[in-house]
């Protein structure tokens, strides 16, 4: 039997979640999780930056058109996901960064700083699920 590691960040989303179709037809929405740590300075009396983790995120299938119809810049999301791979892109700043992508199996709004209405899914594919890269 295989094992997998579960990898999870709780962040804010740092931009829009871009939906769009694969050349094979496949859905998939990206966005990036911006995770601060804070710390309490002693000398300053407050809470300062500690650092911050940015992670890019890819969902696949229903959660990539979940994520795109539910989640806005600024959301606080918890993502959990098992696949780390690399990922190159051309930032803001018209530069290439390289980066590592977590593809997602899980996303979930963090209710204690935003509100959401669920709606229960009935999935006409005997409750597979399309959450898979094409590869």
């Amino acid at each position: 039997m295989a094992s997998t590691v579960s990898i999870t960040i709780t962040g804010h989303l740092a931009d829009e979640p871009e939906p769009r179709t694969t050349t094979t037809g496949k859905l998939v929405t990206n966005f990036t999780v911006i995770a601060n740590d804070r710390v309490f300075d002693r000398q300053q009396n407050q809470w300062v930056d500690a650092g911050k983790t940015v992670m890019r995120v890819a969902c696949w299938g229903d959660l990539a058109q979940e994520t795109a119809d539910s989640l806005v810049k600024g959301c606080r999301v918890t993502v959990s996901g098992h696949r780390l791979v690399p990922d190159a892109y051309i930032g803001k700043d018209s530069k290439p960064h390289a980066a590592l992508q977590l593809t997602a199996d899980t996303v979930a709004i963090d209710l204690k700083y935003q509100f959401a209405k669920i709606t229960r899914r009935i999935r006409g594919n005997g409750g597979t699920d399309d959450n898979e890269p094409p590869f």
